[in-house]
Parts: C-alpha cells; structure tokens; sequence
C-alpha cells in the first residue's frame, strides 16, 4: 500500500532534502527560502508556482503549487520517547530472586508507524551480575546469585560483591538516534556458599601419600564433615601423620607452597604442622597468592585472601573447644570465607609467623617428612599437585618448605560442585 509517507521519503530522495542538519537549514534559509514560525503562519494568497517556505514549529520545508503548500521533510529528526516509555535515571534490583523490569519505548517521530533499531548496549561488568533479556521495549535483568558473582569476585573479574553497571538505552531510526544511559545498582546479600564454622569441608594432607585429615571427630576417611558442630581450627591430634620435630621458626620468617586442584574448589585454610610446644600461644598469617606473582586472592566477599590468626595454641594436647574427648591440636586454620579457584590453576599459599614458634616452654614445632607426595588424588575426585613456592612476595622460601618436607602440611577445601550440601 502506497503511504503519504512513503511518498513523502521518494520525494526527498530525488530532491536530496533527507536528514539534513541545523546549519543546512540556515544556509537554505539564506539563500531565499522563506521562514515561518508555525504552519498557520503560511500565507494563502498571492502564491506562486516554486515557492518555498520552512516552518520552524514542524522542521518542514514546504513548495507552493501556487494554489497551496505542500510539505516535505528538512531535517529528519531524532527518534522521541513515547508517553511513559522514557526510562529513569537510575534503578536498584531488589534482591538475587527478583528481576528488575524496565520500559524504554521510543517512537520514529517523523514516522509513527515505523519500526526503530535497537542499539542498546552494556558495560562489562554486567555480564557477572546480571541476565539481559529484550522483548521489544521491555528489558528484563535477571540477578546472578550471590554466590555466582562471589565466584567473579574471586576471579578478579568484578572488584566487589557490590556494585552498578550502566547499561544505554538506544533507539535509531538509520539516520539519528535517542539514547539515555541508565545506572543500575545489584548489592546482593551475604553469599551462602561455605563461610566459616558453615558447612562441610575436606582436608588433605601431602604426606603419607596423601592421608586423609578430619576436620571432626566421628568423620572417617574419604568422608566430608559438618564442622558446625565443632571448632573448625582443631584437627584430631592422632590423625597428623608423617611428622617431624625441630623445625625452627623466627619471628616474620615465613613457608610457603604451591598447590593445584584438578577441579574448581573452595579453599577454606591451611593445614599446618603442629608444636610440641608447652608454652604460651602463637600467631600466624595465612595468605594466598596468585601464581608466580605477588596479588593476593580474594574470598567470595571481596576480601583480599589474608587473615591474621592470634592467640592460637599448636600444643598436641587436649585443648578447650577441641571434638570433646580427643587429644587435639590447633593446626587448622581457616579464612572467614573461602576462596574461588578454578580446575588446574596453581596457586601460592604462605604461613607466615608473627610470633616466634616455640615461645616459651619445652619441645619443638613439626613438620611433615614422611612419604611426601607431589601428585594424588582425594576426596571428591580432586587431584592434587604441589610444586615449590615461586611468587614474588617473598625474595625466597625463609623457612625452607619444600615439596618433599615442610611446616604446610596441606589444605582445607570444598568441591565447588557438591556446595551446598544438606
């Protein structure tokens, strides 16, 4: 069906009178064609053939027949948002169960029954925090869980759990275009994915070919323990195998290790020898790196992957707090919230000892010497590897932790794949 408007856009085709700008206007309007504030303003007498009239009200050229005015488009003018479909300035999703729905609807304004382009676009970061679905000019964003951005988090991939992206509404009609960027803001809750003294976790250790360690003390090999019920930084003393007394630590001085996980985990903390020490308490930082490098990890908070752990006793006795009727030791430490790291990705783990160990008293501090292994498996399928500490935090291992002996023992994990558990 032949349109007015459809011929409207043939004429201005053939007279080269589409999309022309401000500035043409005015140098058109110089060179004799005469300029009308409203379309009433026309004259209807004295009309000659070729006239030429533009109404500002309207951006529309008009040529006489000398009987009448008839119009074709000057200036193509910018798409307009229709009644109620201007989007506001900003929005703010409710929480990870609700979408936020948003209404961006624009109309051609030279042409009501055409069709507009959408060439809306996101930032980056939007991609972690959100799903974006477009049904014509409804824009639908679902929120990723907070335990999906606590993994981006952890990734590097977003700074914090918290935060906004922006994301631009545009419409175009294959000359100009509308556009209005829109800020949008996701603060999900607290991530439920393993916290400290949450949950289930494993441990294993590198020696005695990969011996299992329990973090409770009715769990048995190869199984998973709810450490809720208990204290999750005492392991059961009789479960430390492979150990050797003598190793000497200073103040500062620090071990360090490399680790690789055949398959995504939660890190949770590290497994350490323990001391025969009699004495008074000691502190240790915990901290992991990435490979090769000196940037630190972050947990599924955003936190940076250190933790500084005080007054902790390493004595192998029964210790307050411990799985009740066991000889225990406080040789598991753990970060307030578990870090993301992904299949076959090496990493640095260093203890590093704020206090000298043993303080005071008799014995001496052990480390793990018998049957050290660099490569098996444990539970939940995982593979590990280890290789010495190659980061650049430290000019060199100080206390000499080497994959064959050393104060790391090893790790407390969670397979990314059977979180959570119930």
């Amino acid at each position: 069906m032949v349109t007015l408007s459809s011929l409207r856009r043939i004429k201005e085709t053939q007279q080269g009178t589409s999309g022309l700008d401000s500035s043409q206007v005015s140098a058109i309007a110089g060179s004799g064609v005469s300029v009308y504030e409203t379309l009433d303003s026309l004259p209807a007498t004295g009309l000659t053939a070729g006239d030429e009239a533009y109404v500002k009200g309207n951006s529309r050229l008009y040529v006489s027949n000398g009987s009448g005015w008839y119009n074709t488009t000057l200036v193509n003018r910018s798409p307009q948002w229709d009644s109620g479909g201007e989007p506001q300035s900003t929005y703010e999703i409710a929480d990870s169960a609700t979408p936020l729905t948003i209404i961006a609807r624009a109309k051609d304004s030279d042409n009501p029954d055409s069709h507009l382009i959408n060439q809306s676009f996101v930032s980056d970061s939007a991609q972690y925090m959100v799903d974006i679905t477009i049904d014509s000019s409804v824009f639908t964003f679902t929120p990723k869980s907070a335990d999906s951005i606590g993994i981006e988090v952890a990734a590097g991939n977003l700074t914090d759990s918290n935060g906004d992206f922006t994301y631009t509404f545009k419409w175009s009609d294959g000359v100009s275009f509308l556009s209005s960027p829109v800020v949008i803001s996701y603060q999900p809750a607290a991530p439920t994915g393993p916290v400290f003294s949450t949950g289930y976790w494993w441990g294993y250790s590198r020696f005695n070919g990969g011996q299992a360690l329990y973090l409770a003390s009715n769990s048995s090999a190869n199984d998973y323990a709810d450490i809720s019920v208990t204290n999750p930084e005492y392991l059961a003393g009789s479960n430390v195998g492979g150990m050797s007394y003598g190793w000497g630590h200073s103040v500062n001085s620090v071990d360090a290790l490399g680790f690789k996980h055949g398959i995504n985990t939660y890190v949770a903390g590290v497994i350490v020898a323990h001391s025969h020490n009699t004495g008074t308490a000691v502190d240790k930082s915990i901290m992991m790196y990435e490979d090769g490098n000196s940037t630190l990890y972050k947990d599924i908070n955003g936190d940076n992957a250190f933790k500084t752990i005080t007054g902790q006793s390493m004595r192998q006795s029964s210790v307050s707090g411990g799985p009740p009727g066991t000889a225990t030791t406080t040789n598991a430490f753990m970060w307030d919230a578990p870090i993301y790291v992904p299949s076959q990705t090496w990493f640095n783990v260093a203890v590093r000892n704020t206090a000298t160990n043993p303080t005071t008293g008799s014995g001496s501090t052990g480390y793990g010497s018998g049957n050290s292994s660099t490569s098996f498996s444990s539970y939940g399928g995982l593979g590990v590897s280890v290789q010495n500490y190659n980061g650049t935090s430290y000019s060199n291992n100080m206390n000499g932790t080497t994959t064959t002996s050393g104060y790391i023992l090893g790790l407390i994990f969670s397979p990314a794949s059977t979180w959570p558990l119930s």
